[in-house]
Order: C-alpha cells, then structure tokens, then sequence
C-alpha cells in the first residue's frame, strides 16, 4: 500500500491518508466526485467555516481590497466545473461580503476598477519606459497614491507604487542573504526597492 511505503521512509514521520466518502473525497476548498467517465470536481466549504471575511472598513489601500476580492471570485470560478454551482457559490461569496460591511454598490465600484486595472495593464506597452520604476511610498490614502500614480503617467514613467509599510513581519524578518534586483537597467534606488 502505497501509505506503508511513505511510512516506512522515517520512524517520526507519519501520514494519513483521506478516504472518499460515497464516492465523494474532500480535500483543502476541492470537492472530488468519483462518477461513471471520470472525476468531477466542485467547491468545498468545511462545516465548522464561519461567514468571516476582511471587512469593508478596515484600514487597506482601495487597491488591494479589490484584489482581495477579485481573487477569491477567481478561487471560485476555478473550483466549481458546473455553472449552477459556480452561480450559488457566487450568490453566497455575495452574502458573506454583505455581512462583512460590504454594500452592493460598493462591490460593483471594485468590478468597475478591476475592469479599468485590466484595460490599463494591456495597454501599457505605451510607456516610453516598459521596464516598471517601483516607488516605495507608507501608505497614506488612496487619493495621494492616485496622484502620484498619475504623475507618472503623465511623464510616460511606467511606475509601481509599492506600499511599504513597517509590519511586524518586516520588523521580525532578517536575512543574511543580500538580494539584487532582476530588472535590467533598473533605476530604483536600493532603499527604495521592494524587492530587496
């Protein structure tokens, strides 16, 4: 069996293996359905997952949120093969966004800018500069990134605001290795970098 054969590789490692349930095996966000000419596969919401999501009010640049947002409608998309379930699961992601602050008309706004962010991306082959210049900026309000952004753009400068932020995870982090950055040409200062 092939669990025996990963078992016996290390006395302290031990693995489990999932067993399918009425044909039905459950695994991370997948539902895998065994059927007559193959597999099926859906979304899975464990039993014990709460209606928590970020909130509409928390304190995260404009951009980001929508982001956030647009990938789990993504993960959705992507796990559900049947339309009437890529449908439900999308009213209920819908639902789960309203009871966390979210108003209709306010994830429409995110649609309409995700939409712009994409039209934009394709056509910025028209930057006299293709290689991005990453401007690393805290984050004050999307207003004052909207402006610089803009700036930017006017100069034919294609730029990156990178929002870096002292986060705890910035301030634990150490690394001994010192990394370069892989943009040929790059004129971003190192300190400025958020990629070092």
């Amino acid at each position: 069996m092939v669990q025996q054969v990963f078992n016996s590789a290390h006395n302290q490692i031990r693995f489990e293996m999932e067993e399918a349930h009425n044909g039905c095996l459950k695994l991370l966000d997948l539902k895998i359905n065994v059927e007559e000419g193959g597999l099926s596969i859906g979304f899975y919401r464990k039993e014990a997952r709460t209606n928590m999501f970020m909130n509409a009010n928390t304190a995260l640049p404009t951009n980001l949120k929508d982001r956030i947002v647009a990938n789990e409608r993504a993960r959705i998309g992507s796990r559900c093969q049947d339309a009437d379930e890529r449908r439900n699961e999308m009213i209920e992601f819908d639902r789960r966004l309203k009871s966390n602050g979210f108003r209709r008309v306010d994830v429409e706004k995110m649609e309409r800018r995700m939409s712009r962010k994409r039209r934009s991306v394709e056509s910025e082959s028209s930057f006299v500069n293709n290689a991005p210049f990453f401007f690393s900026v805290p984050f004050v309000s999307d207003p004052v990134n909207g402006r610089l952004r803009k700036l930017f753009r006017k100069n034919g400068i294609h730029v990156i605001i990178a929002l870096k932020g002292r986060t705890l995870r910035n301030l634990l982090q150490k690394t001994s290795k010192q990394r370069e950055c892989k943009i040929p040409n790059c004129t971003t200062p190192r300190h400025l970098c958020h990629r070092m």
